[in-house]
């Protein structure tokens, strides 16, 4: 199994401890959403709808019984079915970009 944690970590130079604590604050902020909706009095559905940054998670909460579903953002299921379909690598795109300014800046220090 691929750790995207540790993959995010490397890349953003943000420490994993760092972006545990981020993950962790906002598991807190999903169930306190879900704590909103079962208190709302108008929420008849028991399902609570979060934009989580790469798509929306619904998260059915019906006494202990709880299901989840997620479904991508519009730029997230681009990205996969252009990675699947014509076996783009973005990761490898950006990281080229990312290094290509790089040695241009440096060069530009240079001169």
């Amino acid at each position: 199994m691929t750790n995207i944690v540790n993959d995010v970590s490397i890349l953003t130079t943000i420490q994993d401890k760092t972006l545990a604590k981020f993950f962790r604050k906002m598991i807190f902020c999903i169930c306190q959403a879900v704590q909103e909706d079962m208190l709302d009095e108008n929420n008849t559905k028991d399902i609570t709808e979060l934009d989580i940054g790469i798509g929306k998670l619904y998260i059915k909460h019906v006494g202990t019984d709880i299901r989840y579903r997620f479904e991508p953002s519009e730029f997230f299921e681009k990205a996969l079915l252009s990675t699947v379909v014509n076996k783009k690598n973005y990761l490898e795109e950006f990281l080229d970009e990312s290094l290509g300014k790089k040695f241009t800046e440096v060069y530009k220090d240079l001169g």
